[in-house]
């Protein structure tokens, strides 16, 4: 129950300075970022032009549909060997799957990974030039063996790659770099009863070269090694890994022929769907503005800050590759976005006709309007979320890019759609014909409540421009 003596009192409301200060800093900040978007520049006053910003534009890896990269054909060495080949197709399955996650671990999600006939797979990798130096790799498998010493009551090779590797991967401390290793539980086991003792040799054997190994003193209970060389940059270490990767396979494999694959649908997709997405996007902000008015104004402005951040994340994100099921994910998290302003919109005209003020039937629109919004973006994150763990391929990539532009729709069309409303309001004052706001005849405008301005009714779902 409220005090009596309890003083309401309303918010604050934005003064007309403070909101053309506030839009100018935004402006300036989406300005900045499609600058950085599309303009590629040498860093100034260092070293005299020898750094260069490339811009995001430039930066983003291109899928095979839309970039040329290089395709390579294995065959299983048992095959080849003559030996006697015992339940292959499942190998050749497993194998499979390890390669795709090995491509995708090094940067190549939309890597494609297929099974040819009963005893091959061909794998495709975008945006590469040089398919040596990602196949010839998998052709010279590295294999990773854990061996007991002499004097150990335990005798030969106990744990092996193909059989207890779990994963590898590249880490940096103080500028050196090292490959580390992980084991199965089975490995784990065997590795931790091994330097309990202090009796283990890790060798790493490649066809071809010397082994290499290093002496195990430390007891390891957790089957994590970690393999240091003289790597003198990241790529090398990375080759490694590809290479002690390859050793893990449920069948070792040897490549018959690799060479580069044209784009699919040719380089002229790449620039006309572009096009064709900015030309759908002007047309989409037109009716905006012409239907909503300055509503609409506001809309376009959240298009605009969602199409950069987008731009931004699809240069940081490094697993993230611009392919033609990405761009259609781009797309349709526009689309998701225009959709969450028109039904804020159509919330906002329907309080106003219901006598509200312009401020109180902003403030109830966004209130109510959000819940509907937030019900179906969950529902797509979901979606967007089972592409991304079940999927593969150009399946996982859209799954990806859905995941970004529905948490940055959430942010452009709601939260700042709000924010931007409240400035213009401030700006432009309220006057209804701006806003495309029209009330039937005879409606009495209702005075405001305190609530309508500062807190919000019980039994409202409070929302002041803050999911």
């Amino acid at each position: 129950m409220q005090n009596p003596n309890t003083t309401i009192r309303p918010k604050r409301k934005m003064t007309r300075k403070g909101s053309i200060i506030k839009f100018s800093i935004l402006g300036a900040i989406v300005l900045i970022i499609a600058l950085l978007s599309v303009i590629s520049f040498d860093v100034p006053f260092i070293s005299n032009g020898i750094y260069k910003f490339n811009s995001f534009a430039s930066s983003i890896n291109i899928g095979t549909d839309l970039k040329s990269g290089a395709y390579a054909v294995f065959e299983a060495k048992e095959v080849q060997n003559d030996e006697e080949v015992s339940n292959l197709p499942q190998r050749i399955n497993e194998t499979r799957d390890r390669f795709y996650t090995m491509l995708s671990d090094r940067g190549y999600p939309d890597a494609n990974v297929s099974i040819e006939g009963i005893t091959r797979i061909r794998a495709e990798v975008p945006d590469a030039n040089d398919p040596s130096t990602i196949f010839q790799l998998v052709d010279k498998a590295a294999k990773l063996i854990v061996r007991a010493e002499s004097d150990s009551d335990e005798k030969g090779d106990l744990v092996l790659g193909e059989k207890h590797l779990e994963k590898a991967w590249v880490r940096q401390t103080q500028g050196q770099y090292s490959v580390n290793v992980k084991f199965n539980k089975e490995g784990s086991a065997i590795l931790s009863r091994l330097t309990n003792k202090g009796t283990a040799t890790v060798v790493t054997r490649v066809e071809g070269q010397e082994d290499a190994t290093v002496s195990l003193n430390n007891h390891i209970s957790n089957g994590e090694l970690s393999l240091s060389g003289s790597w003198a940059n990241r790529s090398d270490a990375q080759n490694l890994v590809v290479q002690i990767m390859s050793g893990s396979f449920s069948t070792p494999m040897t490549i018959l022929e690799n060479d580069i694959i044209t784009p699919t649908l040719g380089d002229i997709a790449l620039p006309l769907a572009m096009l064709a997405g900015l030309l759908g996007v002007v047309a989409v902000m037109v009716y905006l503005c012409v239907v909503y008015k300055l509503l609409g104004v506001v809309a376009s402005a959240s298009i605009l800050l969602f199409s950069v951040l987008m731009m931004f994340f699809l240069y940081f994100v490094p697993w993230l590759q611009l392919s033609l099921p990405s761009i259609a994910g781009i797309i349709l998290t526009i689309l998701m976005s225009v959709d969450a302003n028109i039904v804020v919109f159509e919330r906002i005209k329907e309080e106003y006709r219901q006598g509200k003020s312009i401020n109180a039937s902003v403030n109830a629109g966004f209130r109510r309007g959000v819940v509907c919004i937030a019900d179906a973006n969950i529902v797509s994150f979901l979606v967007a979320a089972s592409m991304l763990i079940f999927g593969t391929g150009f399946v996982q990539s859209f799954g990806i890019v859905m995941l970004i532009g529905i948490l940055t729709t959430m942010f452009s069309a709601v939260f700042m759609s709000n924010k931007m409303l409240k400035w213009v309001m401030a700006m432009t004052g309220e006057q209804p014909s701006k806003f495309g706001l029209t009330r039937p005849d005879g409606v009495v405008e209702i005075a405001d409540k305190p609530d309508d301005s500062g807190k919000p009714e019980k039994g409202d779902l409070v929302f002041d421009g803050v999911v």
